[in-house]
């Protein structure tokens, strides 16, 4: 089977590569667990990529990872964006305190309603 090139989508920085989270995958996997050297994973990298893999990336993934690595982390998730569990949290807990608002404006319009009718009553005697 050949190996097929990366080829990137859309124009970035001069030495930025957009690699897809597959490929950081394995490459993550390489510098965490195989702790494989810098010039290895490098050579690799400009091999696939065509621009080489800088230290200060090779150094973030080596810190980092393990964030990518780890199925508790989305694609984009260790660069701090909410999992999908926190955000529908968050939304059922503005869900429910629409609810609750919705409920006292309805038994204040009752109240309402009801001081009219008394009002109204009170005015039909006299």
């Amino acid at each position: 089977m050949r190996k097929r090139k990366f080829v990137q989508k859309k124009k970035l920085g001069s030495s930025r590569v957009d690699v897809p989270l597959k490929r950081k995958k394995e490459y993550c996997k390489r510098i965490v667990e195989l702790k494989e050297p810098y010039k290895e994973v490098k050579k690799l990298y400009l091999e696939e990529f065509v621009k080489p893999m800088s230290y200060s990336t090779f150094d973030n993934w080596k810190k980092n990872g393990y964030k990518i690595l780890s199925s508790d982390f989305a694609a984009v998730n260790f660069r701090g964006v909410p999992k999908k569990e926190s955000i529908l949290e968050i939304l059922d807990s503005d869900i429910a305190d629409e609810e609750a608002t919705i409920i006292t404006m309805m038994e204040e319009l009752e109240l309402d309603h009801e001081r009219a009718k008394d009002q109204e009553e009170e005015s039909c005697h006299f």
